[in-house]
Formats: structure tokens, sequence, C-alpha cells
């Protein structure tokens, strides 16, 4: 006889079609919607495809962390698979996620991280100089060529100047994702329609450009980058990585890398600029401990303010918006009776807005992220990059990329809004703003301290 367990609440939709129609197009609301109606766990339907939403930190420091074993990313990581491989870190369970994870982590280590600092903040700087006095600028279009270049240097030590076609290949792979994760229901992509078609070359290109990459830093040797480090890892059994798993590995670090953080600091100028309070203080922390000089890795754990700002930003707008879990065998969690393939849908976005946790959620507030603080927030509540063993395994690298290009971008200049312009979360793989422009002021102050 089975115990009793807590009856799933369901979410009130349409009988036939479910939230179909909401999940395509309202990717943030309607979690939202199901979490308030439902509580800690709530079922509602896509088509005929029942999802479970999880809206309890208890439940998912259980699915995440405690039981992670039991939980499997596998079958929701599938969108993804056509382009980063059947390998990849994000779509694997089990020991050899154990064991890839391993090989992986002397890369992102805080000696080697020290490594990358110089490259971001040079780029960084390149960057800043060439926004205008007084211009309304796209900073959305200036930071994801930014994060892009910074990422193709780090993990690749890409010559940034000539690879176009693959940086092109790269744009209509993600919009294939994206697409993807809206629509779970979509042709697969061996069907030969004319989008598939276009996409499947875009997949061929871009991972034979990887391999020849690869090929590169193999005769070169370690030169600082995370491809370098990869090549030379091994597990304590002596074996690295297969040539797959090395493919796979180097180009989900690019892709996940590269869209998140973009999307991250994109989010970040505009609350800087809807927020000129908290951009000042911001300048202030800045000035006082950098003084116009350029920053450094050392220079991170001075500036915790700004460390603040990123995680209050990633708070209300997490890049990684959605995933999922599936149980590989019946299991209790919190009362509540999960079956084998159950699919369970996991939103930062929703969670992140618990008002138990984060009252007046909607608020920005970097206060929330104070040390002291951030210790009173229990496990479960806060998980921009997942949480237990399938952490992204490049939070600190992601973390540190944008405390200095924030710290130094926000040294030179200042946000603020340019009128007539709203601004909506974007249905897509990771958490994108809508267009919009900013207007750039250089600092007088940072060029007199430079001075």
């Amino acid at each position: 006889m089975p115990p009793p367990y807590k009856p799933v609440p369901r979410f009130r939709e349409p009988l036939l079609v479910g939230s179909w129609s909401a999940f395509k197009d309202d990717r943030m609301g309607l979690p939202l919607r199901v979490a308030r109606e439902c509580g800690e766990f709530g079922e509602f339907r896509v088509g005929p495809m029942p999802l479970y939403l999880v809206n309890s930190p208890k439940m998912l420091h259980v699915v995440l962390s405690e039981k992670a074993a039991v939980f499997s990313p596998e079958s929701f990581a599938k969108n993804f698979t056509p382009v980063l491989g059947r390998t990849a870190l994000p779509a694997i369970h089990g020991e050899r996620h154990r064991k890839i994870r391993r090989i992986m982590a002397p890369a992102f280590t805080p000696k080697r991280l020290n490594g990358y600092c110089e490259q971001m903040v040079t780029l960084t700087d390149e960057a800043q100089r060439t926004l205008a006095d007084g211009a309304d600028v796209d900073m959305i279009a200036v930071t994801h060529r930014l994060t892009r270049d910074m990422i193709a240097k780090a993990v690749f030590l890409m010559d940034i100047n000539e690879e176009d076609s693959f940086f092109e290949a790269l744009r209509t792979v993600a919009e294939f994702i994206a697409e993807s994760t809206a629509n779970p229901l979509r042709l697969p992509l061996s069907v030969p329609t004319p989008k598939n078609k276009l996409v499947r070359e875009a997949i061929a290109f871009m991972r034979g450009r990887a391999q020849s990459l690869i090929a590169l830093g193999r005769e070169r040797g370690d030169k600082g980058d995370v491809l370098s480090m990869l090549l030379l890892s091994k597990d304590e059994d002596g074996v690295g990585l297969t040539s797959e798993e090395l493919l796979d590995q180097a180009l989900t670090l690019y892709l996940a890398g590269h869209e998140t953080t973009s999307n991250a600091l994109s989010w970040l100028w505009l609350a800087l600029a809807r927020f000129p309070d908290i951009q000042a203080r911001l300048h202030a922390e800045l000035d006082s401990v950098l003084g116009g000089r350029l920053p450094t890795h050392a220079d991170l754990p001075r500036l915790p303010y700004t460390l603040q700002v990123i995680k209050e930003s990633m708070r209300l707008f997490p890049p990684a918006n959605i995933f999922g879990r599936e149980p590989t065998e019946d299991i209790e969690v919190e009362g509540y009776g999960l079956r084998k393939g159950q699919v369970l849908l996991i939103s930062p976005y929703v969670i992140h807005r618990h008002p138990e946790y984060f009252p007046d959620p909607e608020r920005f507030d970097p206060e929330r992220f104070t040390p002291e603080n951030e210790k009173k927030l229990p496990r479960g509540v806060y998980i921009p990059f997942s949480s237990g063993p399938h952490v992204c395994i490049g939070q600190h690298f992601a973390l540190m990329e944008m405390q200095l290009t924030v710290a130094h971008m926000c040294q030179n200049v200042s946000f603020s809004l340019v009128s007539d312009q709203p601004v909506r979360p974007l249905t897509a793989s990771t958490l994108a703003p809508s267009p919009f422009l900013l207007k750039v002021n250089r600092r007088r102050a940072a060029m007199a301290l430079a001075s």
C-alpha cells in the first residue's frame, strides 16, 4: 500500500491545449502564475504534456543537491545535444558526468582564473573607448561583442578579427536552441525543411572550425587558455577527455559562457540607468578602490558592492531562467510522490521572486546580498547557476568576468535612460532583454583620477 502522498495542485488552464500558447510566448509569466496559484508544487500542461513546477526551496535543495543522483537533466537537455554534442556536461548524468567534470575542474581553479583577467580588462577597455560622450548606445550589441570576444580568447585563444563565419554559425545555432526550448513539439532537426538545413550546415561548420582550433591547441601547447588545460587534464586514472568529449565541452563553454554573461550584463546596465543612486554608490566604490587604474583579480574582494549589484541583477533576471530534471526512479520528496520520468521544471526567475525570502521582490536592492544577508538565505532560494553536482562549472569564471567588466566599464562611463523605451524579457534559451538604448556619458571623475 503506497503512503498517502500530498495531492499536487493543478493550474487552471484550457482543457485541451493547456498552457501551450503561454509556454511559447510568456515563459516567465506562466511559471509565476502557476507558482502563485499552486504554491510550492504545481502541475500544468503544454498540449498533452504534463509539467510540474517546483517552487519550494526545500524541494529544490533535495532535487538539485541532496538526492541529485536520482534526478537527471538528460531529457530536458536533448534540445541542446544536436549542437553541443552527446557528451556536453549539461546533458549527461551519473558517473560519466562526474568523470568529465573532474577532468575539467583544473581549468577553473583560482590560479587559472587569474590568468584570464588581463585579457578581459584589455577587451573591456577597448569596448569602453568606443563609447562617445552623450551618445545613445545599443549596449546589448556592445556587450554581446565584448563577451563574445572574451570567451573566444579565454576558451580557444581565437583570433577574433578573423572569425565572422564562426560567429555567424554560432548565432544560427543559438536561435535554434532558443526555438527548440520554446517549442517542445518542434519538428526534429532531421526533417528536411529549409530552416533545418540551414541549422545543420551551421552546426557542421561550427563543430568543424572548433575541431581545427583544438588541433591548433594541441600543436601550440599550454598558452593559458581553457582549451590548453582541457587538453592537459587527466582523471586520477591518467585518462583525459576523448576527442568527442573535448569538442563538446569546448563548444558548451563557449556557447553557455557567451550568451548567459552577455544577457546578464545587458540587464545590469539597464538597472544602473534606472537607479542612479545605486549607480552613484557603485562609482564611489570604484573610484575609492581603484583610483583610476585598471582593475585586477586582486581587487575583486575589495569591490563588494560591485558584486552585490551583479548578484541582485541576476536575482531579478537570471540568464538560465528555466531548466528541468526527471526522476530516474519513483521517489518521495517533501511529501509528494514523484514518478520515474516525470518532468520537473525549475525556474530561477520564479524562485528568486519568492516574497518570503525576498520581500518586495520586484524591487532592485543590492543590500539583499551583503555577506550577512546572503548567509540568511536558505539553500535552494538563489540559484542563478543552479546548484549541487550540476552547478555551472564556469560560475566563478562568469562572476569574475562580470565583476571586472562592470568595474572597468563603470569607472569610465555612466548610463542614463533614453525615454519611451519599454523593455521586456524575451522568450529564448536564456533570459534576454528586448532592444534598448542607453545614454552614455564619460565620467569626469574617472578622467581626473587617471590623470
